[in-house]
């Protein structure tokens, strides 16, 4: 966690001075910073309990980087709702590398109940793996050895 001190000029390097019982250190690691944009639609809507409107019970995203080609796709449900907003809510994520799964609840309730203001998220995930294609060639290999012997 970088603090707003910490920051090196300019080279998005973060330090800070660390302390223990005998002496004190900085530290510096590098920080990656990563620019994304979304662009979501909702797909699927209800009425609001009160009839002051709608909210989304389905929506998507598709989530681009700084060179301006989708690297996700994202497809969002509602699992539960307030009758103002979606208070639950999962997701599946997708792109050419890796696959994820996201669950976030309402963990702070808007001023006035209409909306939440402050979510828990858990997102796992694991990367997509392309096997090389000389590993196909091995049980091949090893039923062609099987019967020369």
């Amino acid at each position: 966690h970088c603090n707003d001190g910490d920051w090196a000029a300019g080279n998005n390097r973060c330090c800070g001075r660390r302390c223990s019982k005998s002496r004190c250190y900085e530290t510096c690691y590098q920080v990656q910073v990563d620019m994304e944009y979304a662009d979501c639609g909702c797909t699927e809507l209800a009425e609001k309990s009160d009839g002051s409107g709608q909210f989304c019970t389905k929506w998507e995203c598709d989530e681009y980087e700084h060179d301006s080609v989708a690297s996700e796709h994202e497809k969002y449900t509602c699992r539960e709702n307030t009758g103002q907003y979606c208070s639950r809510w999962t997701g599946d994520i997708d792109s050419t590398e890796e696959f994820e799964t996201t669950d976030c609840e309402c963990r702070v309730v808007g001023t006035n109940g209409h909306f939440c203001q402050e979510w828990f998220c858990f997102e796992k995930g694991l990367d997509y793996w392309y096997p090389n294609l000389l590993w196909s060639f091995l049980p091949i290999c090893a039923g062609l050895f099987g019967i020369w012997l």
